[in-house]
């Protein structure tokens, strides 16, 4: 199911990167259009899509300890391995997900427009150490 208007979603991941990605990193990485030293961040276009997806639905952001009493977090987890067992999809037609919202794909490469701009400055470091990005 797409949500098509905005509305508020509550959001419940077991995985502190997508957690600690959208609520602290996302700024810095969209301030630095989706680069980290000199690299695009790794996964940019699914970033893009869901910082897309996060500003323009109201969301809350939860975390939840894997593999614990949550029923949907361990439905999701059972969905998973199932497709991963499988290599099937749970989405209708088998496709491997749903559309994504600006149709990016895993091709996608961010644009550098500070390309060697600023090579002959000193390094400001303001990176994030556990921000794996």
């Amino acid at each position: 199911m797409a949500l098509k208007e905005q509305c508020d979603v509550e959001i419940t991941t077991d995985s502190q990167y997508v957690l600690q990605g959208i609520t602290l990193w996302v700024a810095r990485w969209r301030r630095r259009y989706w680069s980290k030293k000199n690299r695009p961040i790794r996964n940019a276009w699914l970033w893009i899509e869901l910082d897309e997806l996060n500003r323009f639905h109201h969301t809350t952001w939860l975390w939840t300890k894997g593999h614990a009493a949550h029923e949907d977090n361990n439905r999701c987890d059972r969905l998973a391995q199932n497709a991963a067992r499988t290599q099937t999809s749970s989405f209708a037609g088998n496709v491997a997900h749903a559309p994504l919202r600006l149709g990016l794909t895993a091709e996608y490469v961010p644009p550098n427009p500070h390309a060697g701009l600023f090579e002959t400055l000193e390094p400001v470091d303001e990176d994030d150490e556990s921000d794996p990005g």
